[in-house]
C-alpha cells in the first residue's frame, strides 16, 4: 500500500446549482476512483489539501468522505489518512452465469478450493424443490470461491445425481475448474431458465472463518434454482459472498405517471 497522496486538480463547485457541495465533492471524488485517477491502496488527498483545491469547508469533506465510506470505496485508519478500497464486484442480475467466466471477463483471477464433493441423500424441502422420488440423490458440492487469491464467497451446489450421470467426482475435487462448463461441454447439458433470490444476512461462525469476516459481518446471499432446457429442476445453489466486496445494481426504466 502505498502512502503518497494524489493531488487534486484545482476544480470549481456549482455553488448556484442546487446539488449540495458535498455531494458535488463525493461525486468528483468517486468519478476518480472509478476511473483509476485515485487507484486502490492509494490515500485520498488531506482535508488541507481539499479545502485549498475546492474551497469548502472541513464539514463539507468530512460529509463527502462519509458518503464514500458508506459505498466501501474508501476506508479511514486512524493517524494515517483515507484509503482507497477495493472496487466491488457486481453480481449479475441478467443472467445465471459461470462465476469463473463473471471474474475474467471483469479481468480477474478466479479461484476456488474444494471443501465438500459427494453424493448425499437430500432433506425433504431441498427434494420437493428438485422434484425428487423417495430415495433419489443428489451431488452435493460446496466450494471456497476466490477472486485475485482474496476468498470472497463460498457456493453450495446440489445436482440431481441421475441428471448428471456420468459426473467424475473425483473432477469436482480439484480447486480450479468451472462446473458449468464441465456440464455442458462434457455431459453436453442444457441449461434452461434460473430464478435467484438476493436478500442480506449476517455471516455465520464457519462463514466468518472462511471468509476472514468480523463477528456478525454483512453478507450478500443469493439462492438459485436452475432448470434445464427440458423443463426439469437440476440445480440448487446457496452463494455467500462478502458484503463489502459483492453487490448487485438493477437498471430500469422510470414510467410515466398515470
Amino acid at each position: 500500500m502505498t502512502s503518497t497522496s494524489s493531488k487534486v486538480t484545482p476544480n470549481e463547485l456549482d455553488r448556484d446549482g442546487g446539488i449540495p457541495l458535498y455531494r458535488q465533492l463525493e461525486q468528483r471524488l468517486r468519478a476518480m476512483v472509478e476511473d483509476g485517477t485515485l487507484s486502490y491502496g492509494q490515500m485520498l488527498p488531506s482535508e488541507m489539501e481539499m479545502i485549498e483545491s475546492y474551497q469548502v469547508s472541513r464539514t463539507t469533506i468530512r460529509q463527502a468522505i462519509k458518503e464514500l465510506e458508506a459505498a466501501g470505496l474508501v476506508r479511514r485508519e486512524q493517524g494515517k489518512g483515507t484509503f482507497v478500497c477495493k472496487a466491488k464486484l457486481e453480481h449479475p442480475l441478467y443472467s445465471a452465469s459461470s462465476f469463473t467466466k463473471d471474474i475474467l471477463n471483469k479481468g480477474g483471477v478466479p479461484g476456488g478450493i474444494t471443501l465438500f464433493a459427494e453424493q448425499i441423500i437430500p432433506s425433504k424441502t431441498l427434494g420437493m424443490q428438485l422434484r425428487l422420488k423417495t430415495g433419489e440423490t443428489v451431488i452435493k458440492l460446496e466450494r471456497l470461491r476466490t477472486v485475485d487469491g482474496e476468498p470472497v464467497g463460498i457456493h453450495t451446489t446440489h445436482l440431481v445425481s441421475h441428471l448428471a450421470k456420468g459426473l467424475d467426482l473425483s473432477r469436482l475435487l480439484a480447486d480450479n475448474f468451472s462446473l458449468y462448463h464441465i456440464l455442458q461441454t462434457e455431459l453436453g447439458l442444457h441449461l434452461g431458465e434460473a430464478v435467484e433470490t438476493l436478500s442480506a444476512a449476517l455471516c455465520d461462525e464457519r462463514q466468518r472463518q472462511f471468509l476472514g469476516l468480523a463477528k456478525g459481518a454483512p453478507v450478500l446471499k443469493i439462492e438459485r434454482l436452475v432448470f434445464l432446457s427440458t423443463g426439469e429442476p437440476f440445480e440448487y445453489s446457496q452463494m455467500v459472498y462478502r458484503g463489502d466486496r459483492y453487490q448487485s445494481t438493477i437498471k430500469m426504466s422510470v414510467s410515466a405517471p398515470d
